[in-house]
Formats: C-alpha cells, sequence, structure tokens
C-alpha cells in the first residue's frame, strides 16, 4: 500500500492513475485519521518546509508519520530532517528525473514568454543568466527556436562551454539595460540584478526560475518590469507527462 499525501498539485492526479496500476493506494487529503497503518509514505515533490510542514498542506509530516507508522518514506531529496525518523527514505528526484523534467520546464518557459511578448521567439534578444542543467537546455531550445541567446554566468568553466556552443557571453549585468534584451531569463537562486538597471528596461519581459530567493528581489521588481515567476512550470503545462513520469520512476523503485 502507497499512501500520497495530495497536495492539490495537477501532478498528482497522474502520479495516482500510474501508481495504482499496480499498487492499492490512499489518500491522505481531509483527513490522516482513516488512513490505514503501514505502507509506504509518498511526500509530493515539493517537499517539506524547515518545520516539517508539507508545502502546500496544513500536515506536518511528524503528525503523518505517528498516525500511520509508514515502513518506507518515499521523498523528493533526502534530507536530515525525514532520517530523524529512523525510517528508510527513498529520494524519487535522481539526476535522469531531473534532466527530463528541465524539459518539462523549459516547455513552460517557452508557453509563458510566446503568450507575454508580442514578438516571435525567432526574433527574440534573451538574456540567459546560469549555465547549469536547466540553463543548458533551455539555451539550446531558444536557439533551436532562432532565438539570439546571450549567456551570462560567474563561473569561467560555464562561459566556456557557452561559447563553445556557439552562444554569445557576458561577464556583467551592469550595462544590460543598454542592450535592448526582450526577454532576461534568470535560473541563479542569488540577488545578481541590480533594481536600478532593471528600472531602465520597461519593456523587457523578466522570467524568473530559480529557487528563492531569486536573481532580483520579486516584490520590487515587478513594480517596473513585467516579472513572472516560473515555480512549479511542469505541474502547470505538462502536468500529465511530469506526474507520469514521477509515478513510472517510484514503480521501477519498489518493483527493484
Amino acid at each position: 500500500m502507497i499512501v500520497i499525501v495530495d497536495n492539490k498539485d495537477s501532478r498528482i492526479k497522474y502520479l495516482i492513475e500510474e501508481l495504482s496500476k499496480e499498487y492499492q493506494l490512499e489518500i491522505i487529503d481531509d483527513s490522516i485519521k482513516s488512513i490505514r497503518s503501514g505502507g509506504i509514505l509518498f511526500i509530493p515533490i515539493q517537499g517539506i518546509d524547515d518545520k516539517g510542514f508539507i508545502k502546500k498542506t496544513e500536515y506536518r509530516i511528524d503528525d503523518i508519520v505517528d498516525n500511520i507508522n509508514p515502513r518506507m518514506l518515499l521523498v523528493p531529496k533526502i534530507s536530515n530532517y525525514y532520517k530523524k525518523f529512523g525510517i528508510e527514505c527513498v529520494e524519487y528526484l535522481s539526476l535522469d528525473i531531473e534532466i527530463i523534467n528541465s524539459i518539462y520546464t523549459v516547455e513552460g518557459a517557452l508557453c509563458l514568454i510566446s503568450s507575454n511578448t508580442t514578438k516571435s521567439l525567432s526574433d527574440m534578444e534573451v538574456l540567459l543568466t546560469g549555465y547549469g542543467k536547466l540553463g543548458q537546455t533551455l539555451a539550446d531550445y531558444l536557439k533551436l527556436f532562432g532565438s539570439n541567446v546571450t549567456i551570462y554566468s560567474n563561473c569561467e568553466k560555464e562561459l566556456l562551454t557557452a561559447k563553445i556552443r556557439g552562444f554569445k557571453t557576458i561577464r556583467s549585468l551592469g550595462y544590460i539595460d543598454t542592450m535592448n534584451y526582450d526577454t532576461i531569463i534568470n535560473t541563479v537562486p542569488v540577488n545578481i540584478f541590480s533594481l536600478e538597471v532593471l528600472k531602465r528596461t520597461p519593456q523587457t519581459l523578466y522570467l524568473e526560475l530559480a529557487s528563492y530567493p531569486y536573481g532580483v528581489d520579486i516584490s520590487k521588481a515587478k513594480n517596473f518590469i513585467k516579472t513572472y515567476l516560473g515555480a512549479g512550470l511542469p505541474g502547470k503545462f505538462t502536468p500529465e507527462s511530469a506526474g507520469k513520469l514521477i509515478g513510472r520512476k517510484i514503480l521501477g523503485i519498489l518493483n527493484d
């Protein structure tokens, strides 16, 4: 039996469809009192906060564990918080899932850009900050659509990789207001943008794909530049594919 905490993420529906092919499921949505003890507890992809609450729910994992006494935890990423229960923890957001999920994130990002600008992707100047797994995938897709992509990074290895793959690179963000970018996409979870510089680019679309604290103070930046938070894009644009991907991964883990 697999116990699933339903945090109303749109991917959960398809995850349930996939897992129900081989396992009996119990769903925690309104109450944990009727859930049978034992089984395997699935924690949604958003994980838990620093107080142990499963994100986007009112449940603390401590209370659920106390009530149902699971024999295994399926968690997005293993942390010391999970380990304190003394229960076997299995991580399902492995590298292969992250790579595929980055493709789904890119698809969602392209949808957001297309629906919030007046230009074609093939006629767009894009500044992409950060050139890790997500940045590389995004740059390749934008290039495929004909966008003119410039990469910023403070990592020499990333800049060299970007140059080898045919992208323009910059080492400073101090003059981006003079470069006429149509879209800025950030993948770096550090405040790297100056609010004063962004104020001088009011026509630019700023898409934030990094986690908190983001590339800029979003609460202030949104007052003078078109700003979109791209958190959870796979759940918004490709929930079926993303949910079933995680479901298949979990089935593979349990069947092994």
